[in-house]
């Protein structure tokens, strides 16, 4: 990948999306998030910003793909020290454990 081309991430965004028909009748489809990421373009004064789409398991894959790098690069403390100090500072402390059934001193993300 060329340098000039990244995005440098300053500005990430998740929410659950409605799925409900537009005239709101009936059951709301599989539960959906938008995942809006944007930045600016690396050597350059553009901004960029773009929203995903998908569901449990794409965020799944996102979370997994993280995880295994920051393993692989043998940063899994930092990386969780980082991803608990931000779930904190969304009030949602502890939830990363009740999700994983991890204790907050192992070393799991």
């Amino acid at each position: 990948m060329h340098a000039a081309s990244i995005v440098l991430l300053a500005r990430t965004n998740v929410c659950e999306v409605d799925t409900r028909p537009a005239d709101a009748v009936g059951e709301p489809m599989e539960t959906m998030f938008a995942l809006a990421l944007g930045g600016r373009v690396n050597r350059s004064p553009d901004e960029v910003d773009i929203t995903f789409v998908t569901n449990t398991d794409g965020m799944a894959a996102l979370v997994t793909e993280l995880c295994a790098v920051a393993y692989r690069s043998g940063l899994q403390k930092e990386f969780s020290a980082d991803v608990r100090r931000r779930m904190a500072d969304l009030g949602v402390k502890g939830a990363l454990d009740d999700m994983t059934g991890a204790q907050p001193d192992e070393d799991t993300v």
